[in-house]
């Protein structure tokens, strides 16, 4: 009996606090909102485009 605890269930500013404390380390957040988050739907080409700009950007500045 009880209650579950997943990160589903917590709000983003407790479970990056967490992070934080737990690890020593500073945690950026960073979204990016789909057209649909319908169950089983395929990504879009726009957020498909959107995610290789952002791994390539993030790539590059950690690569630095």
């Amino acid at each position: 009996g009880g209650q579950a605890i997943s990160t589903h269930s917590l709000p983003l500013n407790i479970s990056i606090s967490y992070l934080e404390k737990s690890l020593g380390i500073t945690v950026l957040l960073l979204g990016v909102q789909p057209k649909t988050v319908t169950f089983g739907e395929e990504m879009t080409s726009e957020l498909i485009e959107a995610s290789k700009r952002i791994a390539e950007t993030l790539y590059r500045i950690l690569s630095e």
